[in-house]
């Protein structure tokens, strides 16, 4: 399929957020209803992830399967007529479903192994090898076994499902191995398979393994499968067909043209690939694709099979798995459960019935694992059952279509798992089984309520067995069964009512802990219950008769579970009140303790939703106690009035008095006890842990659970933040302005006067500000009321209301006051510090004490006595200045007499002591002035409420703006921006009683203060830059917070500050916006002009160089621009949808200042168009289609360019999501700026296409947006076709070579030439890297064959000179010019080649001719000595082969290569990525200069984090980081890589077999070895491995260490490489073997040379013979032929001086290493090649490792191995590609336990990094997969990549290390997880509620 289908499953797993995973699954469905066909493939992708570990992944592909369920056609087959013979077969093939009728759940139970988390099954044996029928079978078979009706090590079943029952059965019933054997599908011709007589006697293993064999053997017949067919000729249609049905040797077949039409090259086993301007075509025979299909499988319901699989994954012992099972099932059951079952050919009674059995199949597996599932997960303070939720969903979606009978039996065994009675023989209960049972009957009742009569009796028994059962898990979910039909059980079993509601009561008496999440579920139970007047009506009746059903008995057992401590719970008692509030007719309930309860909600309350419930439900009650005809208000409240104030005005930090607390009866009690520290008390027992004993204040043992008030009663801001004990204590304020909103107008002032009064008063600030709100809510609280016949205001209609009015303003006229109480403790704490500042003189100065003040005991506002006596700030600052003065000037006077301590020291000790007292007394003005701010606006806002102004407004306005500016606390910062609102709109009104309105001047100051913040609103004079993007250069700032020193600190300070100003003017205008709706420019009008004016001012016209004067002229009128900008960007999102016309006014004056030449206001300009985008979306995308994606080419204005860019960049991540429809437009424009030769436009441009392309996959099924032209949605359409291209090599248009080829082309290299046109017409350069071996030269030849021609064509008809001649530069290495020059000259005449090489006078010679040849050939080395020539030559296209080599951006020769100016650029390699991923930096910085950032931005986005994640010690939050980084990086090169592989492409090509050869170390090897194990060198290097050190000094050791890796290597190929004169050793070692007559060039002392020997004479090469018969009977040549590598000339001149010339001297070889001049290696190799009498070829891997076709060898010899791996697998691949016939044998010579065994595994690493980034996926847009990335990196390695001496671990057992070297502490990776124990919202799915939504919506 498509590139975009890999895409969109892969974002299923992979996707950001749940909305992009969700829209990825509704893509899905779009193929489905586009493409029908694709059904089982599209499931068959999808269905892989509903087993993946992640919760969000097997979500989106439950939601995938939905969507794709929703476009398959409902299935329902015709009715046809059967003869009566033919029912008994066909009905025969469904009776081996299982059937209620033998169904016995108690032998399941039984039986049974229960399903857990995880059984260790991942650890299990692959069944990959088997077909699907197969592993099918085996899954069957195994599954019998977990249900406990299968046998184990047989053969044969010994259980039947007869053994599920007790009873006999019929006949008819056959085991379900047998039933699944039926339906297999009959074999294809083309699967392998053995005669039944053969496999007789056999055991299971034996049969399968044979089979596999038979498989095998299959696969590798007929090996050559490609053909060449000459078109011309004249045979028949029918003999051409006849002679293309079986694969043959290669030979010229003829055949007619009309045979091979289009139609037939894309149908059956063939590819035809019609050859350039040839009549021949090249036919290969089709990969072998198993037919998976069954042929029958359309005769039958669409998801059989599926769903077959799945009721096998239902049983699987790991729990994801069986979770993504149940998803599966449920989503095809939710659209398709009426088609199960059902075929074609059926009578429709036939197909009812089968319909019917299945369903009960699916039914009774279903139960089987609510019988069996035993796993729970532990989310926040409850347990969720995943698998059992998510499974009884799917038997809900079951139910739907099953049949009465069918519901009912299901339902009957529900009850048994409930009851449980008959079902466990001496065992107990199990609670998992009770809880599935009624999660069961939960979802059973709420999917069938037609049926509910029938279930309606046994539900209610066992919803109120459950209600009783000891397990809370249980209770919860009884609680929540009769919820959505309790109309009906009202109405049907309203028998049954008294005893569920006196169970529910009970529930609530009995509960025993505070960790019971059942409470919630009784409590929503319980107010649904009494919603219906039966109930209420059976409540009156009850409580007549027995008082302790009256709702004033029952309901108070709501009240222990106010303070609860689960969230849920404190909640479902806030929802229940607020239910029984809103009931009419019901006996009075409220009391007291009801307006106790809620009051103390408010007090002490942290979770915010549950505070802002709890004021609803105050609000509630004020009201219902106020009602007209029975205000109890009074009665309830009037003596708690007082108790209520002190505790809202107990002192921020003090703790409350808990005695003021009700504590209602109950088992959850709060501690009343004023203790000091908190006190921890609650439940007696826990279910799920033991309470702990707590002893005391001398009191006896009690079990006490945990308080969780007791931060907030303690007030101890350690526990709690001042936040939220403020915004508890404002919501109680509240409650308290809208108690005295309701209050009896006789009585209100004598309540509530004085005690406002006195608070008024009062010296504590917290007690001011929170009296002055209870005020401003009680004003509020009359207003909106609006019915208590206050028909002026308050101020007018009580003379209370004025009194208190008048004083506030008095309070706000004068100064503010000199103490507050608050102030206190700081006090003390400076007469502390003065104290000790006057004892320093004494103590140091030697003054007499006599000389010093005495200071007072007490300090202002301890004690009540004359502020004279008491110590005072005034005092203190007195103290630090002039007093100290004096006695510094006394300390001076005596200095030369003290000498004990130096006058410095002392002058030190004294200022120190100064500095402490002025910084304690510049803090406590600080927070007097805080203070001052809270109380005053407060008390402002309190004046506004009342709604009648003084006549002086500044007092006011100056309280409200300060708040707006300086205060700290959002929530007061909000109350004061809504009191500014409510006084502008009072100033703004016609009646309006002030002289002067201070609106224009309040909107002017608000906007002044929005953009007053530097970091969002630049300066225009400190940026000054016209050139370059400011989005780049803010990027790259460092972060302020990161520095230090005392003047940061003040800068960060006064940044601060301007934050704060910023976000109140922010709130206050919002605030604007908000409260006046769409009047809001007619209140303000000053701010549409403060939007607008400048803008008008500076782009009212189109001349550009006038609007460049205007700014130019004056910095001001800049500066106004992009505060108008700010204003725009800041208001837009809260504006009302009917001033958008009016918004939109503005774009186009946006549109010209990103034209601006100051990038500060085109930056300001990006940013607001994005905003306003983002809301007005469809005239925003208009402007940017058809104004600014023109700028974004303007070839002549990089400003525009940089300009339009920007703001494309701001519009793409503001957007996100809703840019959509709008992507295919921008993404072709940002493609092409990724060339721009701007870095910044570059830089921009690579950002947005990297975020642009991950939207690619979701565009397509995204409706037309609104307002384009057909011209637009044509052009959308083009650049979409390119970008499917692009992306898609797969979707290229055929390519037509306009030269002659003499080579057969294969399909996958017309395809690669076809990609390089494709790149070649869009200007665009990329890097072909397939395999080793699949012709890259040849493809590279023919896209360079095609461009010359075309290229002189056009320039011979147009002269123009785009297209005038230009040579053509290869570059590659030495050892490869001449096979490239040879390579032209054989594929084609079309082009001249010059091999550019030799000594530099014989270059200096060649170059003049340069211009007269079309392809340049040379080597990296020719190219850096020569490149200040070569770079002033434009060449056409320059390749680079075998392009790693310039993987190092630092070395001269990629220097060199990189200053090459071409038209088109272009990279050869097979291995693009050999060491690290950095290397593919330097290449696309060669292709595309900039796509990828700078090295730097690239190392910290992808190189950091890949090498991070690599460390097997990394956290799980560094490996996610990895894995997105490379999956980023995967998707980003994705377009501009093209990769093959061999097995993929060439079905023709031998297997490689690799096998390694160990060796063991011979005496003297391992003498040295052991020896260097001893010395003080291994020592030295073991020292400069340890982690702490091994980032100093690393260039001085690296040589060192690799000096002695490369000892270790020699030493195990060969001793002679290491042993000579200058060894310590050397002596020791010769007279040992002159001892022993022996020599060092002994094959016995290197082990590898025998090996060696062995191997070539196992090849048949070097065999002796006695005779010279005996040489001419074994033939002319070896069988097999052997390329040798080594890695050093060394030792291939050992092997040919010790092994071939002394031992095997009839080895006919060659070799090929540095000292061949390079213009004859190309020589040797056609020679090796082409005489079959030469055995072997020696050659060093440098050498001949890279580019060479050796295919007359089959044998490869590695004597010795890379560190790189790449450069291995480039060697051995010389054998193994095009042309080899035979299977490649690969032998690597390893020493076992030595350094050799250490470089093998270091290149398993390095190959996983490199087929991460660059795999075979890169053919297409396809991805991988994030889990399979994670597992790729999780070793250890060395973060430093080193190129030459390995990877040395450094990471110890119990730490881990950062990219840096630096040890970093192992606890950060369990701290970092710990947030990731659970997610809250991952379970929200399993909701009833939402299920039945779904359900509906399914139809």
């Amino acid at each position: 399929m498509s590139t975009r289908l890999d895409r969109l499953v892969l974002l299923l797993d992979t996707g950001s957020t749940p909305a992009v995973r969700a829209t990825a699954a509704q893509q899905l469905g779009e193929i489905q209803r586009q493409h029908p066909g694709e059904l089982h493939n599209l499931l068959s992708r999808v269905i892989v992830h509903l087993s993946n570990k992640e919760w969000d992944t097997r979500i989106a592909a439950g939601q995938a399967i939905e969507a794709i369920a929703k476009n398959v056609p409902q299935w329902d087959p015709p009715e046809i007529v059967k003869a009566k013979n033919e029912l008994y077969t066909i009905s025969k093939t469904n009776d081996t479903k299982y059937s209620f009728e033998t169904f016995d759940i108690a032998n399941v139970l039984q039986k049974g192994e229960t399903l857990l988390g995880s059984a260790g099954k991942e650890y299990d044996l692959d069944l990959s090898d088997l077909d699907p029928a197969q592993r099918l079978a085996l899954q069957h078979k195994n599954l019998k076994e977990r249900l406990g009706l299968g046998s184990e090590f047989m053969d044969v079943d010994l259980l039947d499902d007869v053994d599920i029952s007790g009873a006999s059965v019929p006949q008819t019933i056959q085991t379900q191995k047998t039933e699944f054997i039926a339906q297999q599908p009959p074999p294809q011709p083309r699967s392998p398979g053995l005669p039944p007589e053969e496999l007789a006697g056999l055991s299971a293993r034996e049969r399968n393994k044979l089979k596999r064999k038979a498989k095998s053997d299959a696969k590798n017949k007929g090996k050559e499968k490609m053909r060449v067919v000459e078109r011309s000729g004249r045979k028949t249609g029918a003999e051409a067909t006849a002679s293309l049905a079986a694969p043959v040797s290669p030979s010229i077949v003829k055949a007619e043209p009309d045979v091979l039409s289009d139609s037939t090259q894309n149908d059956g086993y063939f590819n035809f690939t019609p050859q350039p301007c040839s009549s021949k075509i090249v036919v290969e025979a089709k990969k072998d694709i198993s037919a998976n299909v069954s042929e029958d499988q359309a005769n039958e319901w669409p998801f059989e099979k599926v769903c077959e699989s799945l009721c096998v994954s239902l049983f699987n012992s790991c729990w994801e798995v069986r979770h993504g099972a149940c998803i599966g099932l449920r989503e095809i059951l939710k659209v398709h459960g009426n088609g199960a079952g059902k075929v074609l050919g059926l009578t429709k009674i036939e197909n009812e019935a089968r319909h019917n059995k299945w369903l009960d199949d699916i039914a009774i597996r279903l139960l089987c694992v609510f019988a069996l599932d035993r796993f729970g997960d532990f989310v926040s303070d409850q347990v969720v059952a995943p698998v059992r939720e998510t499974c009884s969903q799917t038997l809900g979606a079951l139910l739907r279509y099953m049949s009465s009978q069918g519901v009912e039996n299901v339902h009957k065994v529900l009850l048994r798992m409930i009851y449980q009675t008959d079902l466990i023989n001496s065992q107990s209960s199990i609670w998992e089984v009770r809880h599935a049972g009624m999660l069961g009957l939960k979802y059973a009742v709420a999917v069938r309520k037609d049926l509910v009569n029938m279930l309606l009796d046994g539900t209610v028994g066992a919803v109120i067995l459950g209600l009783k059962d000891r397990d809370d898990d249980v209770r919860a979910v009884a609680a929540s069964i009769l919820i959505p039909i309790a109309d009906s059980f009202v109405s049907h079993s309203s028998n049954k009512i008294p005893e569920i509601v006196s169970v529910l009561w009970d529930c609530l008496k009995d509960l025993k802990d505070d960790l019971t999440a059942s409470t919630a579920s009784v409590m929503d139970f319980l107010a649904k219950l009494f919603s219906f007047p039966n109930v209420l009506e059976y409540m009156r009746i009850a409580a007549a008769s027995d008082p302790s059903h009256s709702l004033t008995t029952l309901i108070p057992r709501l009240y222990p579970f106010f303070r609860h401590t689960i969230t849920s719970v404190r909640l479902a008692v806030l929802n229940t009140l607020l239910t029984f509030l809103g009931m009419n007719g019901v006996e009075e309930w409220v009391d007291h303790r009801t307006f106790r309860l809620v009051f103390q909600n408010m007090i002490v309350e942290e979770k915010k939703d549950v505070l802002d419930l709890s004021v609803q439900v105050w609000s509630a009650l004020v009201s219902h106690s106020a009602s007209p005809y029975q205000n109890k208000l009074f009665q309830f409240t009037s003596q708690h009035i007082p108790t209520w104030f002190m505790i809202v005005m107990t002192p921020l930090g003090t703790p409350i008095d808990r005695r003021l607390f009700f504590v209602p009866e109950g088992t959850i009690p709060m501690d009343i006890t004023p203790t000091s520290m908190p006190s921890t008390t609650s439940s007696i027992s826990r279910r799920r842990g033991q309470g702990r004993n707590q002893a005391s204040n001398g009191n006896t043992d009690e079990s006490v659970g945990h308080n969780i008030d007791a931060g907030m009663l303690q007030q101890d801001f350690a526990l709690v933040s001042v936040d939220i004990v403020l915004r508890g204590r404002v919501s109680a304020s509240k409650g308290l302005g809208m108690l005295m909103s309701r209050w009896p107008n006789e009585s209100l002032e004598a309540t509530y006067k004085e005690i406002l009064m006195t608070f008024l008063s009062s010296s504590w600030a917290s007690n001011k500000q929170l009296s002055a709100v209870i005020i401003e809510e009680w004003s509020r609280s009359v207003l909106d009321n609006g019915d208590l016949g206050f028909q002026n205001s308050l101020v007018e209609s009580l003379p209370f209301a004025s009194n208190i009015s008048e004083f506030m303003v008095q309070m706000l006229e004068s100064e503010p006051p000199n103490f507050y109480s608050e102030l206190v403790t700081i006090l003390r704490r400076i007469r502390g510090e003065c104290q000790a500042m006057l004892n320093t003189f004494v103590s140091v100065g030697r003054i007499n004490s006599a000389n010093i003040p005495v200071l007072p005991t007490y300090v202002l506002g301890e004690v009540q006595a004359d502020v004279s006596t008491l110590f005072s700030i005034e005092m203190a600052a007195e103290l630090a200045t002039t007093t100290f003065n004096n006695l510094s000037a006394q300390v001076s006077g005596r200095s030369r007499r003290s000498a004990q301590v130096q006058p410095e020291e002392r002058q030190s000790q004294l200022q120190d002591r100064q500095r402490r007292v002025l910084s304690s007394v510049g803090y406590y003005e600080s927070t007097k002035q805080k203070n001052d701010i809270v109380v005053f606006a407060a008390i402002a806002g309190a004046v506004v409420a009342l709604r009648v102004l003084p006549p002086k407004l500044n007092p006011i306005i100056r309280s409200i703006m300060n708040s707006i500016k300086s205060e700290e606390n959002l929530g007061l910062q909000q109350r004061s921006a809504a009191t500014l609102a409510s006084l502008v709109s009072l100033c703004s009104t016609a009646d309006s009683s002030v002289r002067v309105n201070p609106n224009d001047k309040i909107v002017k100051n608000l906007c002044t203060f929005l953009c007053s913040d530097p970091t969002t609103t630049p300066d225009i004079q400190n940026n000054r830059n016209k050139e370059g993007i400011l989005s780049l250069h803010k990027a790259k700032e460092p972060d302020k917070n990161s520095s230090n020193g005392s003047a940061s600190g003040s800068e960060d300070e006064r940044l601060r500050i301007q934050k704060l100003i910023r976000r109140g003017a922010e709130t206050a205008l919002r605030e604007f916006a908000t409260q006046f709706g769409p009047r809001l420019f007619e209140v303000v009008p000053k701010l549409w002009n403060c939007m607008r004016l400048s803008l008008d001012n500076v782009f009212s016209h189109d001349d550009k160089d006038k609007i460049d004067a205007t700014l130019n002229a004056n910095d001001h009128i800049g500066q106004e621009v992009i505060d108008s900008l700010q204003i725009i960007q800041s208001l837009v999102p809260v504006v009302h949808k009917s001033l958008y016309s009016q918004i939109t006014e503005l774009l186009p004056h946006i549109v010209k200042a990103i034209q601006c030449q100051y990038s500060v206001i085109r930056f300001m300009a990006a940013r607001c168009f994005s905003t306003i985008a983002s809301v007005i979306t469809i005239q925003s995308m208009q402007i940017i289609i058809n104004q600014v994606i023109p700028l974004l080419g303007d070839s002549r204005n990089v400003i525009h360019r940089q300009g339009a860019a920007e703001l494309i960049y701001h519009v793409v991540q503001t957007m996100d999501a809703k840019i959509l429809p709008y992507v295919i437009f921008l993404i072709v424009p940002i493609l092409g700026r990724m060339s721009d030769v701007d870095e910044n436009v570059r830089l921009v441009s690579t950002n947005c296409f990297a975020m642009l392309i991950k939207l690619v996959p979701l565009e397509a099924g995204i409706p037309d947006p609104p307002g384009l032209s057909v011209e637009l949605l044509k052009h959308r359409d083009d650049e979409r076709r390119f970008l499917s291209q692009l992306l898609d090599s797969n979707k290229l248009d055929p390519y037509e070579i306009p030269v002659t080829i003499k080579a057969e082309l294969r399909k996958y290299q017309q395809e690669g030439v076809n990609w390089l046109a494709f790149l070649n017409k869009y200007q665009l350069h990329g890097i072909l890297c397939d395999d080793m071996g699949l012709g890259k030269t040849l493809q590279s030849i023919c896209i360079l064959a095609s461009d010359q021609y075309t290229r002189s064509k056009k320039y011979g008809q147009t002269k123009s000179p785009d297209c005038a001649p230009c040579p053509s530069l290869v570059v590659c290495p030495p050892t490869l010019t001449g096979h490239w020059y040879h390579e032209i000259l054989n594929y084609t005449d079309m082009l001249k080649p010059l091999l550019y090489s030799g000594n530099p006078k014989d270059r200096d010679r060649l170059r003049p001719k340069i211009k007269q040849f079309d392809v340049i050939i040379m080597s990296y080395d020719i190219v850096r000595n020569d490149i200040d020539e070569l770079a002033n030559i434009n060449w056409n296209y320059c390749i680079l082969d075998e392009g790693h080599v310039i993987k190092n951006g630092k070395t001269k020769i990629t220097k060199a290569v990189k200053s090459v100016k071409a038209n088109h650029r272009l990279i050869l390699s097979g291995t693009p990525i050999q060491n690290n991923v950095l290397e593919l930096w330097s290449l696309f910085d060669f292709l595309m200069p900039g796509f990828l950032g700078t090295e730097k931005q690239f190392n910290e986005r992808f190189g950091k984090p890949i090498l991070s994640s690599r460390d097997s010690k990394s956290s799980s939050r560094e490996q996610e980081a990895g894995a997105l980084a490379l999956e980023a990086l995967h998707k980003q090169v994705l377009p501009f890589l093209l990769r093959r592989l061999k097995e993929d492409v060439l079905n023709d090509l031998p297997p490689k077999i690799i096998q390694d050869y160990y060796c063991e170390l011979s005496d003297i090897q391992k003498q040295l070895y052991e020896q260097f194990a001893k010395s003080q060198t291994k020592n030295t290097v073991e020292n400069e491995l340890e982690p702490e050190y091994i980032e100093e000094e690393t260039e001085k050791k690296a040589t060192h260490i690799f000096q002695a890796l490369q000892y270790l290597r020699k030493l195990c190929n060969h001793p002679l490489l290491v042993v000579n004169d200058k060894h310590p050793q050397y002596r020791v070692v010769m007279e040992k073997f002159r001892s022993s007559k022996s020599s060092l060039h002994d094959l016995e002392n290197a082990p590898k040379l025998l090996a060696l020997k062995q191997l070539l004479l196992d090849c048949g090469i070097g065999v002796t013979t006695e005779s010279e018969e005996g040489t001419l009977g074994a033939g002319a040549v070896s069988q097999h032929r052997a390329l040798i590598f080594c890695q050093l000339k060394t030792m291939l001149d050992i092997i040919e001086n010790d092994l071939f010339k002394p031992l095997m001297p009839s080895v006919t070889y060659m070799r090929l290493d540095g000292s061949v001049d390079a213009n004859k290696r190309h020589g040797i190799v056609q020679q090796f090649n082409k005489d079959p009498s030469i055995d072997v070829l020696l050659l060093t891997t440098h050498v001949g490792g890279l580019g060479l076709n050796l295919t007359g060898a089959d044998t490869v010899i590695f004597v010795e191995h890379d560190w790189n791996p790449m450069k291995d697998l480039q060697a051995m691949d010389r054998a193994h590609r095009i042309g080899q016939k035979k299977v490649v044998n690969v032998y690597r010579l390893i020493t076992r336990g030595t350094l050799e065994e250490k470089i093998m595994g270091l290149q398993k690493f390095k190959l996983n990094i490199a087929n991460s980034i660059v795999n075979q996926q890169n053919s297409g847009l396809q991805s991988m997969d994030t889990e399979q990335i994670l597992d790729l990196f999780n070793v250890t390695a060395d973060n430093n990549g080193n190129q030459r001496g390995g990877s040395i671990s450094t990471s110890g057992a119990g730490s881990s290390f950062s990219s840096k070297g630096k040890k970093v502490s192992a606890t950060k990776n369990v701290l970092e997880g710990l947030e990731n124990l659970w997610d809250d919202t991952q379970y929200e799915d399993l909701n009833l509620d939402n299920f039945i939504e779904s359900l509906n919506s399914g139809n």
